[in-house]
């Protein structure tokens, strides 16, 4: 899917870091929930309590080894949404939300310059 750099272009792309921000969180939640309910059966699981510490400990430590590149990923991809709403709220043929190609950009331009000249 190509985006032109318009209003549904930014809010594509901020939708999409939304959603990295959104599943960063979920993720974060569910492995605090599977913490919890795993503290729940210490003491009770017998030989298996340090393979079961061991396997959480190792999926706690790759959420947090994935999560600063997410971020990283979401933190650019709100930067670049900014830098398309800067380019649209400059350009007044981007402004509108719709999609003007070079060439009738050109056209409307130069029709422009020859009313200016009359």
């Amino acid at each position: 899917m190509k985006y032109a750099v318009n209003e549904e272009g930014v809010s594509a792309i901020q939708s999409t870091a939304n959603s990295v921000q959104s599943s960063l969180e979920a993720i974060s939640a569910l492995t605090n929930k599977i913490r919890s309910s795993a503290s729940n059966y210490c003491g009770c699981i017998g030989p298996h309590e340090s393979s079961l510490e061991e396997a959480l400990e190792q999926i706690e430590e790759s959420v947090k080894s994935a999560s600063e590149p997410a971020n990283s990923v979401a933190e650019k991809l709100n930067e670049v949404a900014e830098a398309y709403e800067e380019i649209i709220s400059n350009d007044p043929y981007l402004g509108s939300g719709t999609y003007v190609d070079a060439d009738e950009r050109d056209s409307t331009k130069a029709q422009g310059a020859k009313t200016l000249r009359r």
